[in-house]
């Protein structure tokens, strides 16, 4: 099924050895110049780029929403401050009337 030609076990793996693990056993797989290290790399950096412009994406969201909270509260505050100064002077302006 994988084209083994026989399994052994060593003490260390190669360097052009790809390893994985299944449960707590390592296992390296020798694939000498099967693997174009320079494409991978441009690749993983392609990858890590896209993942750190995600995540400033999420950041930019996330302050985005906090700024709209913390405005929303001042906005409600101010709003009940203008409410009473209205009221106040509505009062006031009532009782000037009446006298």
């Amino acid at each position: 099924m994988a084209n083994l030609n026989n399994i052994s076990v060593i003490s260390e793996k190669t360097a052009d050895a790809s390893s994985f693990m299944v449960g707590t056993d390592e296992f390296a797989v020798p694939v000498g110049d099967l693997i174009d290290v320079k494409a991978e790399l441009e690749k993983a950096e392609k990858e890590l780029k896209h993942l750190e412009g995600f995540l400033a994406g999420i950041k930019k969201n996330w302050l985005m929403r906090s700024l709209w909270h913390t405005l929303r509260k001042q906005s409600l505050h101010w709003s009940a401050r203008s409410k009473a100064t209205l009221k106040r002077k509505s009062r006031r302006s009532s009782k000037q009337l009446k006298s």
